[in-house]
């Protein structure tokens, strides 16, 4: 989450997630909590707060998904269907239906 908003590690250059040296080395960082919030990025209080509370190594001391649902910067600007938990069910069925269409259309090319 933070590389994406960001857009960069710090003091590198932007750079596409599909790269596997990238991939490993931000792998890593995740599974230590090993991050900076780069100065000068553009973050509210509230999305550094949430970004801190994710990236914690002990899983008990770590925000849960309950948690982040209701953490004031997650929960801003929701869609209507998507807030106080009303998510429509049909919905992981219809991401996996896209899925399963998607990955047929790249094995038939």
């Amino acid at each position: 989450m933070l590389v994406r908003h960001a857009g960069r590690q710090q003091n590198s250059e932007p750079q596409p997630l599909v790269d596997a040296a990238l991939f490993q080395t931000n792998l890593q960082k995740i599974v230590t909590a090993d991050y900076v919030i780069p100065e000068g990025i553009s973050l509210s209080a509230e999305c550094k707060d949430l970004i801190r509370r994710i990236f914690v190594v002990n899983p008990g001391m770590r925000i849960n998904l309950d948690q982040i649902k209701t953490h004031p910067w997650f929960a801003r600007n929701l869609p209507l269907e998507l807030q106080h938990g009303n998510l429509n069910p049909s919905i992981p069925t219809q991401v996996r239906q896209m899925h399963i269409k998607s990955s047929s259309r790249r094995r038939r090319v």
